[in-house]
């Protein structure tokens, strides 16, 4: 068994051979860098691929607490891109994303950005350096949940902007792109109506041509039924 000691001084114990020898620095982001919770969730992950998240607040609860369900899975998305376990680390990042949109739907909009800007504290403020990659994938996710949603780069936008510099640059970026996005969904959407216009016109054209040779085709029965009894008329005189 290995000794894990996480920052509240609690250990957490796992077996050695779940651990990756391979990623044995973490740069100066290591285990005492997260609560025993975090890492706790880590080697739930590694021993039954899955890791319980917190429980979200009771009724009573609701508007006081989502902050500490965002962080949970923004810790541990950290922790597991550092110990490369990539597949955690993407389960972290749809929980995040589904937790902040549940909590959206189910507090004030105060309340959620007063939880969101912890959140955003500790996205933008990295407890421990390492990989930057790894703090700018939670950035983009934190700021393209923002961006995503009307009328926030204009209220409550400003107060969660306001509190990191890098985080407005970030929804500016991911305004942008959102915009090449809703172009390129536009000009889609303009060429599939021309190609369905296209094929009705010519939908049209067959249905058209079809209408004129079944006319043409009525017309030569008619012709030749008149022939037919042209001949039977002269087959009785004779």
């Amino acid at each position: 068994m290995v000794v894990l000691q996480a920052a509240n001084q609690k250990k957490v114990y796992v077996h050695k051979a779940l651990l990756n020898d391979e990623v044995a620095a973490f740069g100066e982001c290591g285990w005492s860098c997260f609560p025993s919770t975090t890492v706790k969730s880590f080697v739930e992950y590694l021993y039954q691929g899955d890791y319980t998240p917190p429980a979200a607040p009771v009724a009573i609860r609701k508007l006081l607490d989502q902050k500490n369900i965002f962080l949970a899975h923004a810790r541990l998305f950290v922790l597991s891109r550092y110990r490369e376990v990539l597949p955690l680390a993407s389960m972290c990042l749809r929980r995040l994303n589904k937790a902040m949109k549940e909590a959206q739907d189910t507090t004030k909009e105060s309340i959620f950005v007063k939880n969101m800007c912890g959140l955003i504290k500790f996205t933008y403020t990295p407890c421990c350096n390492g990989n930057d990659n790894v703090w700018k994938e939670l950035q983009k996710t934190v700021s393209e949940f923002l961006i995503s949603k009307k009328g926030w780069l204009e209220e409550p936008g400003p107060d969660l902007s306001n509190t990191e510099e890098q985080l407005a640059k970030d929804l500016f970026a991911a305004a942008i792109n959102l915009l090449i996005i809703t172009d390129q969904c536009l000009i889609d959407k303009d060429k599939i109506i021309a190609d369905t216009n296209e094929r009705l016109i010519d939908k049209d054209k067959i249905l058209a041509d079809t209408s004129n040779s079944c006319m043409q085709a009525q017309r030569k029965c008619e012709a030749l039924k008149t022939e037919v009894a042209q001949l039977k008329k002269k087959a009785k005189k004779k």
